[in-house]
């Protein structure tokens, strides 16, 4: 199932998606079913029953406006008559389905000069391309609705400097009174590349959030908690991408009285679209499933709700439908200055695209430990400081499960900060769960680290904490799980892992193991970065070394033409496509084997420099990494713009690697 809301009953209705005007109903707690979904859309909404537009009559909406609960999927044309047609030209909107968040289809507006013009006193004019909330469903005063919607601004969205509204609530006022030209008195504003959500009352303008940073080629959600009030018992609650970044109690209306003349028992009405000054250039913007509810009874007067201080599963990439341009600035040559350039700009491309609220889960992990390699020399400490961030507001803590390699792979980041700075706080959390784990006995019946990507994640934590107590306890506990892990998945023959234990015996077309690219990358990758932490006269350094020569052996072997290597290792003619995240640990490992002396550079370093070119090849204008395989477990399809964090955090690993020893 993929469905707009984050915790979400399931529909009783097949339909749910393509209905326009919904009515919710309450089922009882057994009958509920959760689905953890991406950060991208996060809201709660109850049990959905489609009914029509028509079965819901305009008296009944207007008698009560707490009855209104809407829900567009944006599936096809007609437009929803949820929304009035008066604030756009015809040729604006289009339902389109090459940028789509959830479904078939999803809403494209563009704006253009001149669209609804209105000429101000000043001579100034605005222009405009918005979906306008019919009147029946307007919000009513001092009455609670939480409206979620979900925004993608694409590349090509020109930054400039012009006022721009993207969502906004306005206090309805009759057109023959002053008020008419109010502000709104709620919106959320694009402008030279800085998102805010603004407060307006007559001319003076409070900001309840602000942020710079690259908003566009992405989906943005968005999520409002709001109750409209001239006293003070107003509130406004809002998400970003499921974190909160708004928490607001006061006046949230204008005044209703003979001088402002807007009419008591106020109501308000939403818009979404683009709203700006005028200028020559056009701008589109895609909007997808927009859900309105009224809230409960007191829903509001909490600070905070239940998810506020929840963990929320950020997405940990995408893929688009339309690429952009690739790069054509990047060059292959393996020197600091362009080495730098092409790791820079992927670098700050995925920087720009970090959640809110910040996230331990092993992808993010593989891209923080690519963070931390990308030598200062590059862009500063900006890389490190930003994980410091995101560590500070994990606490320096792992995941929740205490004996699963996928929540302890962030500690890499943790350690690789207390290295920089001894300060204890940033390894003791990771020390307790490790030491936890250590006095927690196997299990016979599975291995701890049963999967081959795990000895990526965990281990190379246990060699940090090693190296920063002096205790072999950790280094004996790594090698002990290593090997049963090895034991059951390694073929001594092909000198690959399998995934895990369901893969031992799967074959490819041409009748070959079936080998997966990226969970030997992880490998690969883990067997150096426990190596980086070995003493120098560690007796088990020669065991992993050994294992290193074999899997490089074999890699060099199967490396493709272009080369990069498939996401099937032994059966690379039933993949069209490479896969960047697989390829990228490989180089790592490879590089560093050169680098340390392990591997002959004559018969390696070559394979590094076809590596390093081919995947530049990938790399787009804007900084996007493609043909990155989704989360999964063994080979499967993907498209070339397919951009995940694990992969850029590869790249950035095999780069750093490279530049070490660049001249």
């Amino acid at each position: 199932m993929n469905d707009p809301c984050q915790i979400m009953l399931m529909p009783n209705t097949e339909e749910a998606k393509g209905s326009r005007t919904l009515k919710y109903t309450t089922l009882s707690s057994r009958t509920l079913r959760f689905v953890a979904r991406p950060l991208h859309c996060v809201i709660v909404v109850l049990s959905l029953v489609a009914v029509s537009s028509a079965q819901r009559t305009e008296s009944s909406a207007k008698s009560h406006a707490k009855d209104i609960e809407l829900y567009d999927g944006f599936e096809s044309a007609p437009l929803s008559s949820i929304w009035e047609t008066r604030r756009f030209v015809p040729s604006a909107i289009e339902f389109q389905n090459n940028v789509v968040l959830k479904g078939k289809g999803a809403l494209k507006i563009t704006v253009h000069s001149f669209d609804k013009k209105a000429v101000h006193p000043d001579g100034n004019y605005t222009e405009r391309d918005e979906l306008l909330e019919a009147e029946q469903y307007n919000a009513r005063e001092n009455e609670g609705y939480e409206h979620s919607f979900n925004m993608f601004i694409p590349s090509d969205f020109p930054i400039v400097p012009t006022r721009l509204v993207i969502a906004q609530w306005k206090q309805f006022c009759p057109e023959e009174k002053k008020c008419a030209k109010g502000h709104p008195v709620l919106a959320i504003r694009y402008v030279d590349g800085v998102l805010t959500i603004t407060q307006t009352f007559g001319q003076t303008k409070k900001v309840l959030y602000e942020q710079k940073g690259e908003f566009r080629n992405r989906w943005l959600n968005f999520r409002f908690q709001v109750r409209f009030s001239s006293k003070d018992n107003g509130r406004i609650k809002t998400w970003m991408d499921g974190k909160q970044v708004v928490d607001y109690t006061g006046v949230t209306a204008n005044p209703e009285n003979a001088e402002t003349e807007y009419p008591s028992q106020g109501r308000f009405y939403f818009k979404m679209g683009l709203y700006r000054d005028g200028m020559a250039e056009p701008m589109s913007i895609y909007i997808d499933e927009y859900c309105k509810k009224p809230l409960r009874e007191g829903e509001l007067n909490l600070v905070g709700t239940a998810d506020q201080n929840e963990h929320v599963k950020a997405a940990p990439g995408d893929q688009l439908k339309i690429p952009g341009p690739l790069a054509t600035d990047l060059s292959p040559k393996l020197t600091k200055p362009e080495l730098a350039k092409a790791m820079k700009l992927v670098a700050d491309w995925q920087l720009g695209r970090l959640p809110v609220q910040a996230q331990y889960d092993w992808t993010f992990a593989a891209l923080y430990a690519g963070y931390m390699g990308v030598p200062d020399a590059v862009a500063g400490n900006k890389y490190k400081q930003a994980m410091i961030s995101i560590a500070e507001k994990l606490q320096w803590s792992p995941g929740p499960r205490v004996e699963h390699a996928d929540d302890q792979a962030v500690g890499q980041m943790y350690m690789e900060q207390y290295f920089i700075h001894k300060d204890k706080r940033m390894m003791d959390p990771m020390k307790a769960r490790l030491d936890q784990e250590i006095a927690t006995p196997d299990d016979p019946k599975k291995p701890l680290w049963w999967w081959c990507d795990a000895l990526f994640m965990a281990p190379p934590v246990f060699a940090d904490m090693a190296k920063a107590t002096g205790d072999k306890k950790y280094l004996d506990f790594m090698d002990h799980e290593w090997t049963i892990t090895t034991d059951l998945l390694y073929d001594k023959n092909k000198h690959l892992y399998s995934r895990d234990a369901a893969w031992l015996d799967k074959h490819e077309k041409n009748g070959e193991k079936i080998f997966w690219s990226r969970g030997n990358g992880w490998v690969m990758g883990g067997i150096v970065r426990v190596l980086q932490q070995l003493p120098a006269n560690s007796p088990l350094r020669p065991k992993y070394i050994a294992l290193l020569k074999e899997m490089a052996a074999e890699t060099l072997a199967i490396q493709s033409k272009d080369g990069l290597w498939r996401t099937g290792l032994l059966d690379a003619d039933s993949y069209a496509l490479p896969e960047i995240s697989g390829s990228a640990f490989m180089t790592y490992a490879l590089a560093y084997g050169v680098n340390e002396k392990i591997l002959d550079r004559k018969m390696y370093w070559p394979a590094v420099e076809k590596a390093w070119a081919g995947m530049l090849t990938h790399v787009y204008a804007d900084g996007r990494l493609g043909c990155i395989q989704q989360v999964g477990h063994a080979p499967d399809a993907f498209t070339e713009t397919s951009s995940y964090n694990y992969g850029v955090g590869a790249y950035l690993l095999a780069g750093s690697e490279i530049y070490r020893t660049a001249k």
